[in-house]
């Protein structure tokens, strides 16, 4: 019943929806836990020591542009967006998706971490 509305709203036919499901979706999340968790952390130490690291050395680029102090989740969620910034390159890479998750979950423990 509700295709049929579907249907009529959309003004006719429609291509039926994409065979993928919620797997690939949970393949990510579950990679992602594993690398950060894991093999990124020990290949670049505690997270929080390492965003606050870049954050540094981004901060003191940025003070010449006048602009605010970046915090360790700020890098965090700057990464992601870089991720996200490589997807648009048109052709899929998984790693970009496995690591935006990754960089969205470190963003999300720095923030517990943070007093802003």
């Amino acid at each position: 019943m509700m295709g049929d509305t579907l249907k009529k709203f959309a003004g006719g036919d429609y291509p039926p929806p994409p065979a993928a499901s919620g797997d690939e979706a949970k393949r990510l999340c579950d990679d992602a836990a594993t690398l950060v968790t894991g093999e990124r952390e020990a290949d670049y130490g505690d997270k929080h020591t390492s965003c606050l690291a870049i954050a540094r050395l981004w901060n003191a680029y940025l003070e010449n542009l006048e602009t605010t102090l970046l915090t360790s989740r700020d890098v965090a969620q700057m990464m992601s967006l870089l991720k996200v910034a490589r997807t648009q390159g048109g052709r899929y890479k998984r790693d970009n998706y496995l690591d935006q998750v990754g960089w969205a979950a470190i963003a999300g423990e720095l923030a517990q971490r943070e007093v802003r």
